[in-house]
């Protein structure tokens, strides 16, 4: 059975990539995991792929 995907085109798919606003390297969508101050989150988030730099920015922030 195939899964349906509830996303809207406009919105980013895991995997995908764009330009970090800090550094103009890379920057991966990653939908499930994110190293945040020591604690593993399970939010959306744009993920800078330089060691150097590490810019995260967060898709959807968690309910508390």
């Amino acid at each position: 059975m195939a899964t349906l995907d509830r996303r809207s085109p406009a919105q980013p798919h895991p995997g995908e990539h764009k330009t970090c606003p800090h550094c103009a390297k890379m920057m991966r969508f990653d939908e499930r995991f994110l190293l945040e101050q020591g604690m593993i989150v399970s939010d959306p988030a744009w993920v800078c792929l330089n060691r150097e730099c590490q810019h995260i920015e967060r898709v959807r922030l968690a309910q508390p």
